[in-house]
């Protein structure tokens, strides 16, 4: 089966990329791709990992990185012609704020010739305009949301929706759409590239503090006032920024570097984004015990779906409670050693991004099958 994922990047990601990788913009897409790839930041190719192996090929689509997208056009160009055609734009390595619109006949174009039997949107900035000439191919559309999408996105073109939140399940739900629960996970097989277990650091807090964090931000303030935290992560768009934050935040660590540093810490501090309400859902949550560091979470209703509070991670109610067990954690290694172990045992043993490859592919084809029995 053939499948293109399409997304977005963060901005600020592809800037440190290309900063680490000078001449990012002229390298061949293959080499582009594999760099995106080592960097191991959000899903990168996990779900290529374990699906190539059994016959599947796939193809990523950054709709915000138009090096990447020119990179391919070019390969492909030349694949036909056997000469390197003209590039479709010409410009130097720059990371846009929104999808460039001139990119949809691009999109169009590697949909024909990818021939793609299934796409993944993993963004909602493509426009159902687009979807509904790609649906044309005769291609089944899924939707991947983890947090609430624009008001005014159009669904209709959707074949499927996933989402690790439960709660989002229910609302495409009652908007008419099929939908299922899909979590995210941890690539453990990162870890054989890793550094080993060290502790290093103490109490650690990697993450965005944005204007869809206000909460965050307030927890991690009231935090920071009880207990000393290292912090990493970006702080952007928000009305006033906290002073405390921004002075003590360290620059924003992605994929492989952040999961270096939870390999380092004795433990790590994890709160949801605001839209997640009451459920757990975010990837930090694997990230973490999938690296052997203690997890201290906020309380969900749904977090024993995942992990045994108390016994494979650590909950909290409220920041005083956070900070608090924190500390106490700290002063008691044995403890924290054993609760951290227990939590990467069962990430490893059920959250990994083999399981959720496979679980994707039998939701995929169930719901194909399906559409096609229709």
């Amino acid at each position: 089966m053939r499948w293109m994922i399409i997304d977005t990047d963060y901005g600020m990601f592809l800037n440190d990329l290309a900063a680490r990788h000078p001449g990012l913009a002229s390298m061949t897409f293959a080499e582009q791709q594999r760099i995106r790839f080592d960097s191991a930041f959000a899903q990168a190719d996990f779900y290529d990992r374990h699906l190539r192996p059994q016959g599947h090929q796939m193809l990523y689509v950054y709709l915000n990185n138009p090096a990447m997208q020119n990179a391919w056009y070019l390969a492909d160009e030349a694949h036909r012609f056997g000469v390197l055609r003209r590039p479709i734009w010409s410009f130097r390595y720059r990371v846009l704020d929104h999808p460039n619109p001139e990119g949809n006949d691009l999109i169009l174009h590697q949909v024909r010739r990818f021939r793609p039997q299934v796409v993944i949107c993993q963004t909602s900035q493509i426009s159902g305009e687009l979807l509904r000439e790609i649906s044309r191919f005769g291609v089944f559309i899924i939707g991947d949301f983890a947090v609430p999408v624009d008001p005014g996105t159009d669904l209709r073109p959707y074949d499927l929706m996933i989402s690790a939140a439960p709660d989002l399940v229910e609302v495409f739900r009652a908007q008419g759409k099929t939908a299922e629960h899909h979590p995210l996970g941890f690539e453990h097989t990162l870890l054989q590239h890793l550094p080993p277990r060290s502790e290093t650091y103490g109490a650690t807090f990697v993450g965005r503090l944005t204007k869809g964090h206000q909460k965050r931000i307030s927890w991690l303030e009231r935090v920071t006032a009880r207990l000393d935290v290292d912090l990493w992560g970006e702080i952007s768009g928000v009305e006033e920024e906290p002073e405390r934050l921004v002075q003590a935040m360290k620059p924003p660590l992605w994929g492989r570097d952040m999961l270096a540093l939870f390999r380092a810490a004795r433990l790590t501090l994890n709160r949801h984004v605001d839209s997640s309400a009451t459920l757990a859902v975010n990837m930090r949550m694997f990230e973490a015990t999938g690296c052997g560091t203690l997890l201290i979470t906020d309380w969900a209703e749904n977090l024993a779906d995942y992990f045994e509070p108390e016994r494979e991670v650590v909950t909290y109610h409220d920041p005083e409670e956070c900070a608090d067990k924190a500390r106490w954690f700290l002063d008691h290694d044995e403890e924290r050693r054993r609760i951290a172990a227990a939590g990467h045992a069962r990430c490893l043993a059920e959250h990994t991004y083999a399981q959720r490859a496979r679980r994707l592919e039998a939701l995929v084809r169930s719901h194909m099958g399906e559409r096609a029995a229709r």
